[in-house]
C-alpha cells in the first residue's frame, strides 16, 4: 500500500545541515546520528494559515504567524 503522504518533519541542529544536505555522504553511520529528537527548549510554535496544507505552496505565507500562540502547562 502506498504511503498518502510521504512527508516528514526534520529538525536539524545548524551544524549539521551540511553533512545532511551533502548528495555525496550515503554512510548510514553518519546520516543516523542526526535523527535525534530536537530538544525542546530550541522550539516556537504559533499558529500559521491553512496555505501550508499544500506542498506546493513554497511562499512566506507559510512561515508567517497569524496570530500569537499561548500554551499554559
Amino acid at each position: 500500500m502506498p504511503l498518502l503522504n510521504s512527508r516528514i518533519n526534520l529538525w536539524l541542529d545548524p551544524q549539521d545541515y551540511d553533512v545532511w544536505l551533502d548528495l555525496e555522504v550515503k554512510a548510514v553511520e553518519v546520516l543516523q546520528p542526526l535523527l535525534r529528537p530536537y530538544p525542546s527548549e530550541k522550539m516556537m510554535a504559533s499558529p500559521v494559515s491553512t496555505v501550508v496544507n499544500k506542498a506546493s505552496h513554497d511562499s512566506v505565507s507559510c512561515i508567517e504567524s497569524i496570530q500569537k500562540l499561548t500554551i499554559s502547562a
